[in-house]
């Protein structure tokens, strides 16, 4: 079943969060692609994409180029 964008949203801040990273501090967009899509084999390109935007407009994520920010909307949601 295909996920929402809510639902990718929150498993990419589950993602980097889990993986130590803290409000403010910059992550590189392929490693939690890549992360994304190995932890669910059902998960796609898509949802990442759809996700990340959800991310972003709820203030949760910032991006430029190969890299992404998380921002401390992002951290308390991610808790």
């Amino acid at each position: 079943m295909a996920k929402t964008p809510a639902q990718s949203a929150r498993a990419i801040l589950h993602i980097i969060v889990s993986g130590g990273t803290y409000a403010n501090e910059i992550i590189i967009y392929g490693e939690v692609e890549r992360a994304f899509l190995e932890t669910d084999s059902t998960s796609t390109p898509q949802e990442f994409v759809e996700g990340l935007n959800y991310a972003k407009d709820q203030g949760w994520l910032t991006s430029h180029d190969t890299r992404m920010k998380l921002t401390q909307l992002g951290y308390q949601a991610a808790k």
